[in-house]
């Protein structure tokens, strides 16, 4: 299994005969012109007449982002949790789209699954696994998550795979809402989150 970080939410799989990239965003800004990736994605990891799969976590603009799917080769299937909703958007783009169902391993060749799992706020992770490693990218699916949510689903993955090669999981700061970050002694914010503001 190799597995190359592309940028921001989208890395590159490719194991068993299959590639798989999730949440490709490099093609234009998001949300009208307020978020841009940086730094720039590593575009040239991927060849796109090898692209098999395109897993799509959930349908925010940087993760489902219509200027960069709309470049790619419509023979990559694109790969979504059957709860979310995304099958449409992605069709309109003219892909072929397969619904995964929670919690199930889909075979995407004789060595080859593929798990993918919503969470909360229409968002979810996936797996996947060949006969030697495993891959986890929670993307955006558990540090945005209530704490209940990430014990449930952490308890969840420890129990089916016990382990990981690779993991992956978003960071960041861009919000919608105040970033707070609790620095022991450092006083009260002007959010009364107990740190001063950063930005």
């Amino acid at each position: 299994m190799k597995v190359t970080f592309v940028g921001h939410a989208s890395i590159l799989v490719e194991t068993g005969g299959v590639t798989v990239l999730s949440d490709p965003w490099w093609a234009g800004s998001c949300f009208g012109t307020q978020w841009w990736p940086y730094p720039k994605p590593a575009v040239d990891a991927i060849d796109p007449g090898r692209l098999d799969y395109i897993y799509i976590s959930h349908g925010h603009a940087d993760h489902l982002h219509n200027g960069t799917l709309s470049r790619l080769p419509k023979t990559a299937i694109c790969l979504v949790a059957e709860e979310l909703n995304l099958s449409g958007p992605l069709q309109n783009l003219g892909f072929k789209v397969i619904e995964i169902a929670p919690k199930t391993d889909f075979a995407l060749n004789d060595k080859v699954t593929i798990e993918i799992t919503p969470t909360v706020n229409g968002d979810s992770f996936a797996v996947i696994r060949d006969d030697q490693r495993i891959c986890i990218n929670m993307n955006d699916a558990l540090h945005a998550a209530p704490r209940d949510i990430q014990t449930q689903t952490i308890d969840y993955l420890n129990a089916k795979y016990r382990q990981a090669d690779y993991f992956f999981c978003g960071f960041g700061i861009a919000s919608h809402f105040p970033i707070c970050i609790e620095v022991p002694g450092a006083g009260s914010g002007p959010h009364g989150c107990g740190a001063p503001e950063i930005f």
